[in-house]
């Protein structure tokens, strides 16, 4: 387990950027103030970067959003590499490197899913938290 509460995914990171979802500003700072950080895994910055396109003031709140001290950018581990490829093969709707990096980063860690797609709960044991934005 890691000291991760909460993991970000491609579509929070782009909501986040865009302006288009408070919550993930209004988490981030309640987890900032009581010490818990949170993970956004190499994967989903990548593809929020490919959502968003080169919008100065999206990718303005970006540098932002990983400025914030209880932010941590985390690489796709050789161990999770495996898991990840994997998920995604088994599962073909799910197809998002991404998405499926953030499966595997909550679980190893223990993390909420902080996302834009529902989806991400068919991935997880029901009563695991996910925060939809």
């Amino acid at each position: 387990m890691s000291d991760f509460a909460l993991v970000l995914d491609a579509g929070a990171i782009a909501a986040y950027a865009t302006g288009d979802a408070d919550i993930v500003g209004t988490h981030l700072v309640g987890a900032d103030m009581i010490g818990i950080r949170a993970a956004v895994p190499t994967t989903c910055l990548a593809e929020a970067y490919a959502i968003l396109g080169p919008k100065p003031e999206a990718i303005q709140r970006i540098r932002l959003l990983l400025g914030l001290p209880c932010m941590r950018v985390v690489p796709m581990l050789p161990g999770q590499s495996r898991a990840v490829g994997l998920l995604c093969h088994d599962h073909a709707d799910l197809a998002r490197l991404g998405m499926a990096h953030t499966i595997i980063t909550a679980v190893s860690s223990g993390a909420a899913v902080m996302t834009s797609s529902p989806l991400v709960g068919d991935y997880l044991p029901a009563e695991w938290p996910i925060i939809v934005v």
